[in-house]
């Protein structure tokens, strides 16, 4: 008896270096954006006088708009051709949140920029993972993700040292770095060909 091993995605080609590198954007400048979003807003509002029952309020429901957020956000992933444009969607709404809770930081202004944050969740990961299996098909996909991560601890690394980029802002509220570096994942996500290979 003889048995036929077929490898799927054998010959799949290998991806340009400048869609690696606007995958590594992606997942570098999102996470500034995304790992210090809720401890840096807790401390916004409390610097702005909210009570703590406020502040936790909110982010409660942000999380839970997330959560109930996930089924619909992947099946808006499963239906929408461009990854692209629903990561660059996710990165701008996230640089719009965070822009409101700055400039108006009451109470149902920023309950609804929280709510939008959290649904944003929902998608944005799972579209820079869906970007990344495009760009370099499946085989090639496991090492893409620690890829992904690693580019996204290192900035987070980054702002966590002492003397890291972030001493620029030093001057200004808290918030106002994470709003300065919204911007660039939407510009990255551009750069990915990501030719629907998956």
């Amino acid at each position: 008896m003889a048995f036929v091993v077929a490898l799927p995605h054998a010959a799949e080609p290998s991806p340009s270096r400048a869609s690696l590198n606007g995958l590594d954007g992606i997942n570098f400048f999102n996470a500034a954006m995304l790992a210090g979003f809720g401890p840096y807003v807790a401390v916004y509002l409390a610097e702005q006088k909210w009570t703590q029952e406020n502040i936790g309020f909110v982010l409660t429901a942000s999380g839970l708009a997330g959560l109930l957020a996930l089924m619909p956000g992947g099946e808006l992933l499963d239906t929408v051709r461009s990854k692209r444009a629903l990561a660059a969607l996710g990165a701008s709404l996230v640089a719009v949140t965070a822009l409101a809770i700055g400039i108006w930081p009451d109470f149902p202004v920023v309950f609804t920029a929280l709510a939008l944050h959290g649904t944003t969740g929902a998608f944005l990961g799972p579209a820079i993972a869906a970007i990344s299996l495009g760009v370099v098909g499946h085989l090639a996909l496991p090492e893409q993700l620690g890829r992904n991560q690693r580019f996204a601890f290192r900035r987070i690394a980054d702002r966590d040292r002492a003397h890291g980029p972030d001493w620029i802002f030093d001057d200004v509220p808290s918030d106002v770095p994470d709003r300065c570096r919204a911007w660039p994942p939407t510009v990255r996500c551009t750069r990915c060909d990501s030719s629907s290979r998956h």
